[in-house]
């Protein structure tokens, strides 16, 4: 199922889920009809929560939506409708598991940091991350308060000289666990959805040397989006997908969201390591090999639309603010 939350002409936002026919199925209307329990369409987190019995009601409701074309129930489409599919999850985790994207950005980087920063790029860069990259799929703790969706702004900071993008896969978890073993940790997947990860780069080539990873170059307000839909695990999972990106309809960079160092099943498992994850808990791949602006020295401007199109999930659109 793909699911998703939209906005009513009222302004109401409400949960959903797109039909075969790519319509909207409205699951709480439709769960009343059915006499299923609405209180599984609350929300998102509701629904996540729900677990397996939410899935099966919503499903019922979809097939309801399949067969009920011209129901007060079953809304036409528009990308303008969406909402940020999970708003307000308990948690947000960014990994760095593409090695490609790690060595091209980090050339990129010191290459950029020299020249306006004055600090010298070596003289040459190894092709492949160190040893400490294949250890383990590390990941730091973004601000999961920042998290918008299809439609809203980008916001430029206004410390901000070069606004970046990261095309990004992002695993919701739908139960939690510590000390998970690999196969309950696939078992705790609810879905994907696409972020990016907008960055500032010049701060974050600033504070980066400190250690403690991102400071001011990540996590601003109006710098994370997701969407435009939450993909069930049993329909999707990550391999091989296509990813292409666009900035006003120009496509900057064709890719696949292959090449990962680390599977979903060992990113959760090893996230999970001492401490609960819990049902709701979003946890990002890190950027696609060729998924960001300082990988193809191209940058984001105000005023642009940039989208991210990823087979077997949708576009995420959303536009630079002006």
């Amino acid at each position: 199922m793909k699911l998703l939350r939209y906005r009513t002409v009222s302004g109401q936002v409400k949960l959903g889920a797109l039909t075969q026919s790519g319509d909207i199925a409205d699951l709480v209307g439709l769960a009343e009809t059915l006499g299923e329990p609405i209180h599984f369409f609350e929300d998102m987190n509701t629904l996540i929560e729900g677990g397996a019995d939410a899935l099966l009601s919503a499903q019922k409701c979809l097939d309801e939506a399949s067969q009920s074309e011209g129901s007060q129930y079953v809304i036409s489409y528009s990308p303008a409708m969406l909402a940020c599919p999970l708003p307000d999850p308990p948690a947000l985790r960014l990994c760095t598991v593409y090695p490609g994207h790690f060595v091209q950005a980090r050339q990129a980087a010191a290459l950029l940091a020299e020249r306006e920063l004055g600090v010298k790029a070596p003289s040459d860069f190894p092709d492949t991350p160190p040893p400490l990259f294949f250890e383990h799929p590390y990941f730091c703790r973004g601000n999961h308060k920042s998290l918008g969706g299809p439609g809203d702004d980008i916001i430029w900071p206004n410390y901000a000289q070069y606004l970046d993008f990261e095309c990004e896969i992002a695993a919701v978890l739908g139960s939690g666990g510590a000390n998970l073993g690999q196969e309950s940790a696939k078992a705790a997947i609810f879905g994907f959805t696409i972020l990016n990860d907008v960055s500032a780069r010049l701060p974050q080539l600033q504070e980066m040397p400190f250690g403690i990873g991102p400071c001011k170059g990540k996590g601003f307000d109006g710098g994370m989006k997701i969407g435009p839909v939450i993909v069930t695990a049993d329909e999707f999972f990550p391999s091989t997908q296509r990813a292409e990106i666009r900035v006003n309809g120009e496509v900057w960079s064709k890719t696949t969201i292959a090449g990962a160092a680390f599977d979903w099943p060992s990113i959760i498992s090893f996230a999970s390591a001492g401490e609960t994850l819990v049902p709701g808990e979003v946890i990002s791949s890190g950027c696609i090999e060729n998924g960001s602006g300082i990988e193809l020295n191209r940058w984001l401007s105000p005023g642009v639309l940039l989208e991210f199109d990823v087979e077997g999930i949708g576009v995420l659109a959303n536009p630079v603010a002006t």
